[in-house]
């Protein structure tokens, strides 16, 4: 280290290369250029959202892997052309796909369950019960 700051990598021999932890990112010159391709990975060329819903259509220059920057949950459905593709979980729990290169129409589509419904419904059913039940029955308690 040159100071709290600045450092120098290489051999002892070489005079290497000095770099500053809070200009730039240490790793960069030891890391092969794999990260920093001139080729972009895809690109987005419209776009719809909504309420758990997302559909995009992209073009690839090759396959590659589409990332959802939503939590991972089985009751997501993923298409690519209007075909089920299976997705996977990526750090930190997001959701993704693989796409192959070309240009595609991806959809993503979360199907709640039907459990979910039944016990709103119910939990709505219970507070009325609740206060008929006690107004009716307030002296036994």
């Amino acid at each position: 280290m040159l100071d709290l700051a600045s450092y120098k990598i290489g051999k002892p021999s070489d005079p290497g290369e000095i770099l500053n932890i809070f200009a730039q990112n240490p790793f960069n010159s030891l890391i092969p250029n794999f990260f920093n391709s001139s080729t972009p990975s895809g690109t987005i060329l419209a776009e719809k959202s909504g309420s758990n819903y997302f559909a995009a259509t992209i073009e690839t220059p090759k396959d590659s892997v589409l990332m959802l920057k939503a939590s991972f949950h089985p009751f997501w459905q993923a298409t690519i052309d209007g075909k089920n593709v299976e997705k996977f979980m990526v750090e930190p729990s997001f959701m993704a796909i693989k796409v192959p290169s070309g240009k595609h129409d991806v959809e993503f589509k979360y199907y709640p369950s039907l459990y979910k419904q039944l016990l709103m419904i119910l939990g709505l059913l219970t507070l009325p019960s609740l206060y008929i039940f006690l107004k009716r029955y307030r002296n036994f308690l």
